[in-house]
């Protein structure tokens, strides 16, 4: 602070210690003034922190409850999936027995179809070589009359021909 005028300055050591004073104090006034002010803005920064904590708590619990919905959600979506799946696959199961089932029944037909089959191939070969035989039995026989036919009508023709020849030998 500057001396005051109208008076003269004095060269007082008590003056210059109360000056020395009064500027020392004049310092702190101003120091705890600053701090004063971090004070507030410390408060302020506090505050708008504490809001911001808030805010950033009442996020959480927003964020948690939308998780929550959408794990339910999932959970439900996964059960109703796995119903399904479980459905479709005893469905499924059943599908493959019973074709496994006709599969059998067929197979077990074809094999006696196949049977049946080689027991009438059998049956009708026996009654082919029966039938051939009858026809080889038949042609043998056929052949034996036409040659007992051939030597009746060779001896009927030689006795007409000795009957003829007697006759006109004879006139």
């Amino acid at each position: 602070m500057p001396p005051k005028q109208g008076k003269p300055a004095k060269n007082n050591p008590a003056d210059a210690a109360i000056d020395e004073k009064k500027m020392q104090l004049n310092v702190l006034n101003k120091q705890c003034e600053a701090v004063e002010r971090m004070m507030v803005i410390c408060s302020e920064q506090i505050q708008r922190s504490n809001l911001e904590g808030l805010n950033l708590n009442k996020r959480i619990a927003e964020l948690n409850s939308k998780f929550e919905d959408q794990e339910k959600h999932t959970q439900d979506k996964c059960t109703s999936m796995y119903k399904q799946y479980k459905s479709g696959q005893s469905q499924l199961i059943a599908r493959i027995e019973a074709g496994e089932s006709s599969i059998e029944e067929l197979r077990k037909q074809l094999d006696e179809a196949r049977q049946a089959l080689e027991r009438t191939k059998f049956e009708k070969d026996a009654e082919i070589a029966e039938k051939t035989k009858k026809i080889n039995e038949q042609k043998q026989k056929i052949e034996e009359m036409a040659i007992a036919f051939g030597i009746k009508l060779k001896e009927t023709l030689e006795q007409m021909s000795r009957h003829i020849q007697g006759r006109e030998g004879a006139r």
